[in-house]
């Protein structure tokens, strides 16, 4: 009974090692850890461009430094749908021609 806001929730992800994904709901969220090869100008704008020309919508989108060096970063992304959606899939293989060190942390039903 630490909250101060009666309503809040909280959500906890289960971090383990690769295995079959879950079966689609129809209501699902994919997050995928994007590390930016080079910094450049419109680096961002094809990392986006997967997800837009795809019809799928981003519900975040953080930028975080790797720590190696300024100017390195790789960004964390919640996209709306599953793995299993074909223009889900189509955008994640996209962004790994631009990002080959892609990390892809799972799909799963949203809140």
């Amino acid at each position: 009974d630490i909250g101060d806001v009666a309503d809040a929730v909280t959500r906890f992800i289960l971090v383990r090692k690769p295995g079959p994904l879950p079966a689609p709901t129809g209501s699902d969220k994919t997050t995928l850890v994007v590390p930016l090869p080079e910094d450049h100008p419109g680096a961002l704008m094809e990392i986006l461009e997967q997800f837009a020309t795809r019809g799928v919508n981003l519900g975040r989108i953080e930028s975080r430094p790797t720590g190696q060096f300024l100017g390195d970063y790789f960004f964390s992304i919640d996209a709306d749908g599953h793995l299993a959606e074909e223009r889900v899939a189509d955008a994640v293989r996209g962004l790994h021609r631009i990002s080959p060190q892609l990390r892809f942390l799972g799909s799963y039903p949203r809140a």
